[in-house]
């Protein structure tokens, strides 16, 4: 028999963080960035978390967000069980997620899994669940790795620091991110947020966290690359390097590379050592990646399904 706790800002996070970072052991999190990560979540995405629990303690870790266009009717679901959960709790677990999406109207909806846990993958299947896209985890080795980026004629890299950038600025990083943004691979539509709430991510720890570096050619700019150093609190000397994207008007130009090589660069002089990223399999980013050095370590799965 579980419980199902619903979690609040006030809740003790520590067990919940636990599982999740086991879950995702490329991309770390702290308790102070989960928390900021909840404080900046948009109220529209009417997002809920549960910790699942049973006489051995936390048992698994549930959220479900609504997905834009809300008119589609569309949640994003993860269902993170701990090592210990049989299939038949799995298939339990997940049947309370669908059971509240469907509770408040959602018709449809998409989950993410990892190879790492691959029963998941089975029980997603198992209800009906269709595969959509597999994207690697890759990973590289920095102490093994030193490659200089190479200048781009006309154009200047260099640090962004949003939150102190002219607003200006602001308003020509968010457009060119959305820009770039549209064209990654997604089983469902990629929908702009509002300004206001690009502004917030960098306001909250995770985004606090982050490094970006941008490709300009005069006041315009025309790429840029995320990467975030895991907070010392998680044990892991590591990074990620989250998004790297340029204007369709200036690809080809080698921009993305010279940002990734930055940004490595970068992550090496501050002493981490791994760095992980993740793109979908077919994507030419990934292929960068592979010749940068990367290399596969796991995959991501998504699923999408009727409710």
């Amino acid at each position: 028999m579980f419980e199902y706790r619903n979690l609040n800002p006030d809740s003790d996070f520590a067990e919940v963080i636990a599982l999740r970072n086991r879950f995702f052991p490329d991309n770390p999190i702290t308790t102070e960035e989960f928390k900021g990560m909840m404080a900046t979540m948009a109220p529209r995405f009417e997002k809920m978390r549960w910790a699942v629990d049973g006489d051995q303690g936390l048992h698994a870790y549930l959220t479900i967000e609504r997905e834009e266009p809300f008119e589609e009717g569309r949640e994003f679901i993860f269902v993170m069980p701990s090592e210990e959960a049989s299939q038949a709790e799995i298939h339990e677990f997940i049947e309370f997620t669908t059971a509240q999406c469907r509770a408040r109207g959602s018709r449809t909806y998409t989950a993410m899994t990892t190879s790492l846990r691959p029963e998941l993958r089975e029980a997603w299947e198992a209800v009906g669940a269709e595969f959509k896209q597999e994207n690697p985890v890759s990973a590289i080795d920095l102490r093994q790795w030193d490659m200089p980026a190479e200048p781009v004629p006309g154009v200047t890299i260099r640090r962004f620091d949003f939150l102190n950038e002219p607003e200006a600025l602001q308003h020509e990083h968010y457009d060119m991110f959305w820009e770039a943004m549209m064209d990654v691979p997604w089983p469902t539509p990629i929908v702009a947020e509002p300004f206001e709430e690009f502004v917030d991510y960098f306001k909250a720890p995770l985004g606090r966290q982050g490094r970006d570096w941008v490709a300009m050619e005069g006041d315009r700019i025309l790429g840029m690359s995320q990467v975030r150093p895991f907070h010392a609190d998680t044990g892991n000397l590591g990074a990620s390097t989250g998004f790297t994207g340029v204007r369709k008007e200036a690809r080809r130009r080698g921009l993305a590379r010279a940002l990734k090589c930055h940004a490595l660069q970068d992550m090496k002089a501050m002493g981490r050592t791994m760095v992980y990223t993740d793109n979908e399999e077919n994507n030419p980013m990934y292929q960068l990646n592979l010749q940068l050095g990367f290399r596969q370590v796991h995959s991501l799965f998504i699923f999408t399904g009727t409710l």
